[in-house]
């Protein structure tokens, strides 16, 4: 997580300190925008131990983006919506972490049912502590390059047939 906080901080992004997720297994950092918008820098604590972690496969191969995710206004919502459109979900998980400050930070999620990799499908996640407690706004979202959002992500797939389908 340091190399990855430096390597940011280097191209002139702001990173802010974002804690260690319940469990304790991993740790974050975020870089957020004006917009709303952020990055999050994730590590596993100890890489060289094997974590039953759904994103573990991919950090255990190196730096990567492993994952994506859509803000939802209510994740139980968007799992009926979904699973009404004939998408497979995991159930909608509680997650936490408790950044440096000692500030308590929760949400909710709901994640496809196919493990990472195998769909370009996002998760959604839910604030459940106000959204400014838990990713970064005001000035710690002002950089130096000044960028100010994320205006798209482009999905590369290996099959766009199969892709589409889901």
């Amino acid at each position: 997580l340091a190399s990855a906080v430096a390597g940011y901080e280097g191209l002139g992004f702001r990173v802010t300190s974002g804690g260690e997720h319940a469990g304790g297994a991993t740790h974050n950092a975020l870089i957020g925008f004006d917009d709303g918008t952020y990055f999050e820098l994730i590590a596993f604590k100890e890489p060289s131990q094997q974590h039953d972690h759904r994103w573990w496969p991919r950090l255990a191969a190196g730096e990567s983006l492993v994952d994506y995710a859509l803000r939802a206004d209510l994740a139980a919502s968007v799992a009926d919506d979904a699973k009404g459109r004939g998408l497979e979900l995991g159930p909608i998980a509680d997650g936490s972490r408790r950044r440096p400050d000692g500030q308590l930070v929760a949400w909710r999620s709901i994640t496809s049912g196919r493990p990472i990799g195998t769909t370009a499908l996002p998760f959604a996640i839910e604030d459940v502590t106000p959204r400014e407690v838990r990713v970064p706004n005001g000035d710690a979202a002002m950089h130096s390059l000044r960028v100010t959002g994320v205006s798209e992500v482009v999905i590369a797939v290996r099959d766009i047939g199969a892709s589409t389908r889901d």
